[in-house]
C-alpha cells in the first residue's frame, strides 16, 4: 500500500489501517512480539500506526518520523481527552 494512502486513510480510521498493514506484512519485523501492536490497537492507534510506519518506511523514529510520532501521541490524547470532556458536559 502506498505511504500517502496509508497516511490519509490512517487519519480517518487508524484501527482499520493498522489491522490492514499488520495483516498485509507492512509491519513485518517492526515489533519483537505481537503484544505491542495489539495493545496499541486498543489504546493508542495513531501512535502505534506512526511508530510502525517510521520503522517500515523510514530509518526509525528520527527526523520527520519523530514529528509523526509526536502528532500520533497528540491525536490519541486529544481523542481520549475530548471524549472525557464531552461526557462531563452531558452530565452537568
Amino acid at each position: 500500500m502506498p505511504l500517502l494512502l496509508i497516511l490519509i486513510l490512517g487519519l480517518i480510521a487508524p484501527r482499520i489501517i493498522l489491522a490492514l498493514c499488520a495483516c498485509g506484512g507492512v509491519f513485518s519485523g517492526v515489533w519483537a512480539t505481537a503484544l505491542w501492536p495489539v495493545i496499541g490497537f486498543f489504546f493508542l492507534p495513531y501512535t502505534t500506526l506512526a511508530y510502525g510506519l517510521a520503522h517500515a518506511y523510514g530509518s526509525g523514529v528520527e527526523g520527520v518520523w519523530l514529528l509523526g510520532l509526536i502528532l500520533g501521541v497528540a491525536l490519541d490524547l486529544g481523542a481520549s481527552g475530548g471524549s472525557a470532556a464531552g461526557s462531563r458536559r452531558q452530565r452537568g
